[in-house]
């Protein structure tokens, strides 16, 4: 027995008593019976593995003997013999217990945890050998200083990680999901993105997104990424002109912001009269219920100006709604109009309107826009 107490011999010894361990009755015994219900067949290995381990750390002298006796150790048929191996394990045993800390847990804490799940194996082998060190310390301190803790601090630091990269996946998921190709940029000579302005169409060389929204675009599209440009002052456009000692402009706009020179630069705005009298005259303003209402009645102005020989200039603030108006405009589209509009108003309430001209301008007006030449086009207006 003596060879098999010894210090290297102690893990060989202890995974013996595991194996064995269903011949040992006096340890079997104490396990209570609800230990073992509901419990799988590896579940139970592991419940009774540790609590083999856990009683071998704290076994003193006598259970060790009957452990011994117990697993048919014990072979010497003198009893004399018998007795005096046994003697010398104890001593061995009781040397080595003395040596070292014992690992402590009377309220089985530590077990409760394992069944719960709480704990992996490996964690409570740690938070035991812990608490060894520790000495006088309790089994939850202990465990809240080398577990919890420390799972506390990786958990900050990978907080503060995810706040560092959490504007670049933000980033990414935009150049991914929310721009398309085409549409908010074109790649231009197949090796640089080229922003595309969301009102007017048109792309902007040069110019790029911010916060790292471009180098994304050029990732996606397996393009060098760029160095992003930094920031290094900002300043705003009133500050900017406030740094000359004389400023001086001339705008068409500049009455309607008057209050605002004279606040932010401390300038008088002064209207210097036309050399002509004006000729325009400026209609009252006109407000719409719907946006539907708003665009019919401007493709109606547009219509009669353009009927009466006039060019018109539309302008929009956006590619979409140039793209309402040109279906608008179309000339299938216009001539639904001049049927709904001229009819109306020339036709059916004009009782004095002959009827052979009437028959004659239905003529003219059932042909697509495209085949009446301007002469036609006057005509129908008047």
């Amino acid at each position: 027995l003596e060879p098999l107490l010894n210090a290297d011999n102690s893990p060989a010894f202890t995974d013996e008593v595991k194996r064995r361990v269903p011949l040992a009755k006096d340890i079997a015994n104490k396990l209570r019976p609800a230990e073992f219900d509901g419990r799988s067949a590896e579940q139970l290995s592991r419940a009774l593995q540790r609590l083999v381990v856990r009683s071998l750390e704290v076994m003193p002298f006598e259970d060790y003997k009957r452990v011994v006796k117990n697993l048919g150790w014990l072979t010497e048929k003198d009893e004399k013999r018998r007795t005096a191996a046994v003697t010398d394990m104890g001593t061995l045993v009781a040397e080595r217990e003395a040596a070292r800390p014992v690992f402590t847990d009377p309220d089985g804490f530590l077990e409760t945890l394992l069944q719960a799940e709480i704990l992996t194996e490996e964690e409570a082998e740690i938070a035991k050998r812990a608490q060894i060190e520790a000495g006088d310390e309790t089994l939850t301190s202990v465990i809240d200083r080398v577990l919890r803790l420390p799972a506390e601090r990786r958990r900050r630091l990978a907080e503060a990680k995810l706040q560092e990269v959490q504007p670049v996946l933000d980033q990414g998921i935009k150049a991914h999901a929310l721009f398309e190709y085409n549409v908010n940029y074109v790649i231009g000579g197949g090796k640089e993105i080229v922003i595309v302005d969301e009102f007017t169409g048109r792309t902007m060389p040069g110019r790029r997104f911010s916060e790292g929204l471009h180098e994304a675009l050029e990732a996606k599209h397996g393009l060098e990424v760029q160095i992003e440009s930094q920031t290094v002052a900002t300043i705003t456009i009133q500050n900017y002109f406030r740094l000359y000692n004389k400023i001086s402009g001339l705008t068409g706009t500049a009455k309607t912001e008057e209050t605002e020179f004279a606040k932010t630069y401390r300038m008088e705005v002064v209207t210097v009269p036309t050399n002509r009298p004006i000729r325009r005259k400026d209609a009252p303003d006109v407000v719409y219920k719907t946006a539907e209402a708003k665009l019919r009645a401007v493709t109606f102005d547009i219509l009669e100006h353009h009927c009466a020989g006039q060019p018109v200039l539309v302008g929009t603030r956006s590619v979409e709604m140039s793209e309402r108006m040109a279906h608008r405009l179309h000339a299938n589209a216009l001539q639904t109009l001049v049927l709904s509009h001229l009819i109306k108003d020339k036709l059916w309430n004009d009782k004095a309107f002959p009827a052979a001209d009437k028959e004659q301008l239905l003529t003219f007006v059932r042909q697509p826009l495209l085949n009446l030449n301007p002469v036609q086009i006057r005509g129908l207006a008047k």
